[in-house]
């Protein structure tokens, strides 16, 4: 059964930052989604960190090793390996607020589907809550 959000995350020696990530989806209301881990030629301990993930989650979370290639290159192979209906790229140093997906899912619900809608933004916040950037008018 297809996910309705695919969460991709490109990373390259970044096994340090994923269980920030990884708690962070643990953590969120809204669950019919998949994690798309793309590793993109680390050489530090990512494959066991998401082999830890894997066990502990539940959620499903693919995780692809490949040659380093640039994370431009890796973004599109990740846009071919998801299966959800939505996607969302989440970089290996982020983290969501719990009801994220739920709420980007609630929004591009209401997007008429003649719309010609590609994406829907947000912003962040840092990690004290603080907003990155102005906000949308």
């Amino acid at each position: 059964m297809k996910p309705q959000v695919t969460i991709m995350t490109p990373s390259y020696n970044r096994a340090h930052t994923l269980p920030r990530v990884f708690e962070s989806l643990k953590n969120q209301t809204f669950k019919d989604f998949e994690w798309l881990i793309l590793d993109d030629g680390s050489t530090d301990e990512t494959r066991k960190v998401v082999e830890s993930f894997q066990e502990e989650a539940d959620f499903d979370i693919r995780y692809y090793h490949q040659e380093n290639q640039h994370k431009f290159i890796t973004f599109f192979r990740g846009i071919n390996l998801a299966r959800g209906k939505y996607f969302s790229p989440l970089d290996s140093d982020d983290a969501l607020s719990k009801d994220s997906l739920e709420i980007l899912v609630k929004t591009w619900k209401t997007i008429p589907d003649d719309a010609n809608i590609v994406f829907v933004l947000s912003l962040c916040e840092d990690q004290n809550g603080n907003l990155v950037g102005d906000r949308f008018s």
